[in-house]
């Protein structure tokens, strides 16, 4: 096993667990709209929103971005405001989010878009949309699936494997054969 894989899944649940138990967190908000500030990643063309833990280090970000021309300031967004927060970044369209930018424990949070699973006869395809996978992440997701439809995990224990945090409450890890990339959806530059 790669050990740099295992370092960034820890990091990475690390970061879910902070973002969801702080009792504050900073966003960069836009002074034009009044609203977060979203910012495209350069190499993925993400559209991330910037949170960070500590007040400091989202000031500090917010003096970088200013000194670049954006009007910008910081909101804190405490944590009986945070389900909201988050699920309006949906609506807005925002597909990552880029935690401590700039400082030590900066990572990205990546969004799966669609799940599908069909079935054609015997084959049963697990489609999995995404901008960006976890190690195993999506042999897991299916692992998962194939235990609810073997009968050996109840479709309602999903929310309490997924709150559980726990690697050993989900299904197997599948085995790669099968596991295929279908398509990398890069945008295209428009020529003018």
């Amino acid at each position: 096993m790669d050990e740099n894989k295992v370092i960034v899944s820890t990091e990475m649940k690390q970061a879910l667990v902070n973002l969801r138990n702080l009792e504050e967190i900073y966003v960069i908000m836009s002074g034009v709209t009044k609203m977060p500030f979203v910012l495209c990643d350069e190499e993925t063309f993400d559209d991330e929103v910037l949170v960070y833990y500590q007040e400091e280090s989202a000031k500090e970000k917010a003096k970088t971005l200013a000194e670049d021309r954006y009007h910008v300031g910081i909101a804190k967004i405490e944590k009986n405001a945070r389900l909201g927060f988050f699920t309006n970044l949906y609506t807005m369209g925002v597909n990552a989010l880029a935690v401590n930018v700039g400082t030590e424990e900066e990572i990205r949070v990546r969004t799966i878009y669609d799940l599908e699973v069909e079935k054609e006869g015997e084959l049963i395809t697990i489609r999995v949309r995404g901008n960006g996978f976890l190690y195993n992440m999506v042999r897991i997701l299916a692992g998962t699936l194939i235990g609810v439809g073997r009968g050996a995990i109840a479709p309602e224990q999903i929310p309490a494997i997924l709150e559980a945090k726990d690697r050993q409450a989900a299904g197997m890890t599948v085995p790669p054969q099968g596991l295929r990339l279908v398509e990398i959806d890069y945008l295209e530059e428009k020529s003018k």
